[in-house]
């Protein structure tokens, strides 16, 4: 089992000391490897700033390697807004040794962008709520694959999130986007996905205060 959503302190929105001990962490879950997936933006703020965090993240994971060799450990980015335009996230990932890219949405139609939105000048609980209910619409087929026991309910892990998951979540009071922390989703099926991707669930783990759904991919008969 592997994680592939990562951060370090090369991302601008975890603390200083939050990847510390992060391949012993990952031998002590039992995990066979895992992806760094440090933010990339582009468009915004200072793009420059955020290509050299991800060099600097390239240079934590090849230390990682070097030090645990027995685990299978990936180098990747999380693309993040406004990405709208292929030839600049394109251009953005160009000569780096990536495993694996992540993107992120932050973009309800009708609205600008979350990066371009002044603080304050909206409700960020009200739009999270309306962009995953439009992700819903559009026929994104999310699963839920680790969760927060303490804010949410085991018997929602594994499953795909629909309506009805939306409102039992809100009744819990967190947010619908997992912003917080609170739960993390592969996304199976969608407009931009040739065909669904096949899975299984072969089993649900539980790691402290945290819940997994073990999910591979079914073998080829």
């Amino acid at each position: 089992m592997m994680d592939s959503h990562l951060h370090t302190e090369c991302s601008f929105d975890c603390v200083p000391g939050c990847s510390d001990g992060l391949g012993e962490w990952a031998m002590a879950l039992g995990l066979s490897g895992f992806t760094v997936t440090d933010h990339l933006e582009i468009g915004v703020g200072q793009p420059v700033r955020f290509r050299q965090n991800l060099l600097d993240s390239l240079d934590y994971v090849r230390g990682l390697q070097k030090r645990f060799p027995m685990m299978d450990i990936g180098f990747g980015a999380e693309l993040g807004q406004p990405h709208h335009d292929l030839r600049e996230a394109a251009e953005a990932v160009s000569g780096l040794p990536l495993d694996f890219i992540l993107a992120s949405c932050h973009l309800v139609r009708g609205q600008p962008d979350f990066c371009d939105m002044a603080p304050g000048s909206y409700d960020p609980d009200a739009l999270l709520e309306q962009y995953f209910r439009e992700v819903l619409e559009l026929g994104y087929r999310c699963l839920i694959k680790t969760l927060d026991r303490r804010v949410l309910p085991r018997h929602l892990l594994g499953r795909v999130m629909d309506r009805a998951m939306v409102e039992e979540m809100t009744a819990c009071g967190v947010d619908v986007c997992g912003e917080n922390g609170e739960f993390h989703t592969i996304a199976v099926d969608g407009p931009v996905f040739h065909r669904p991707v096949p899975y299984c669930v072969r089993q649900l783990l539980d790691l402290g205060d945290y819940s997994v759904a073990d999910i591979t991919v079914p073998e080829k008969e």
